[in-house]
Parts: C-alpha cells; sequence; structure tokens
C-alpha cells in the first residue's frame, strides 16, 4: 500500500463510494 499511496487512496475512495451507494440501494429495496 506505500507503494503508491495516491493510487491506493483513490482507490480507497472509490471503493467506499461504491460501498456507501450498494448500502443505499439495499436499504431503499428493504423498505
Amino acid at each position: 500500500m506505500r507503494s503508491h499511496p495516491k493510487i491506493d487512496k483513490k482507490r480507497f475512495l472509490d471503493l467506499t463510494r461504491i460501498l456507501c451507494i450498494l448500502q443505499k440501494k439495499s436499504y431503499i429495496e428493504k423498505l
């Protein structure tokens, strides 16, 4: 992870964003 901090940070942010979207979708579907 320390070899490319910028890339990892960007990828991490993308993953968190995707997870948030998926959680919102599942939450809406449950309702």
